[in-house]
């Protein structure tokens, strides 16, 4: 949920409330599953943060991924799992 948080920040900062709603209701269509930020959660964003420099919702993603042991190919995720930097853009402009 940190990183639908931050999804949500910066839509609005930049469209205001009326097109954010707008786009939450579009992303709802989307194939996407919430996931509630629990302790186990939580505990593994914070041994990430101890030890990697990255944002705070980029560090819940990270935690995720590793709980839900999501495999990756070197070549498509780079080096995503020992968390060199994380980017992700949308533009909805």
């Amino acid at each position: 949920m940190g990183n639908w948080g931050e999804v949500y920040y910066q839509i609005a900062s930049r469209f205001g409330e009326q097109k954010t709603q707008e786009i939450e209701q579009l992303i709802q269509t989307l194939p996407i599953t919430l996931v509630e930020a629990n302790k186990e959660l939580t505990r593994e964003a914070a041994r990430i943060k101890a030890t990697k420099q990255m944002a705070y919702a980029d560090r819940f993603a990270v935690a995720l991924a590793r709980l839900k042991k999501v495999e990756r190919s070197e070549s498509s995720w780079g080096s995503f799992m020992g968390v060199r930097s994380l980017v992700l853009t949308f533009d909805f402009g």
